[in-house]
């Protein structure tokens, strides 16, 4: 699994990386907290994604920190990545039809969260 941050993903396309995670024999994630906000989630309230998909008909984001049912899609203009369109989604129902529409190869994975 990869994780960025917002900034990684619009700024400097690194992506989310602690070195304390190479101590354990275990495979570590960064902390993955449920939303407990009184609003609905919005970008600004997310530290954290987990990348879902990058290629070059669109990219796409999940909430991991704090982890809601949030999704982050990006989808190239006709010359390039340099101003692409974003949508939001707040559920993997409507992100799967539009990824479907869009012809965006995808997986998702079941994650369950304690």
């Amino acid at each position: 699994m990869i994780f960025r941050t917002s900034q990684n993903i619009f700024k400097d396309f690194g992506e989310y990386f602690d070195q304390n995670w190479m101590d354990k024999d275990t495979v570590t994630y960064p902390p993955s907290p449920k939303w407990s906000g009184q609003k609905q989630i919005e970008f600004e309230d997310v530290d954290i994604w987990e990348v879902i998909v990058e290629s070059g008909r669109g990219k796409v984001y999940a909430s991991w920190c704090p982890y809601a049912e949030f999704f982050m899609l990006l989808i190239p203009f006709k010359n390039g990545w340099g101003t692409e369109s974003i949508e939001y989604y707040w559920s993997e129902k409507e992100l799967v039809k539009r990824l479907k529409d869009l012809k965006v190869p995808y997986t998702m994975n079941q994650v369950w969260i304690d």
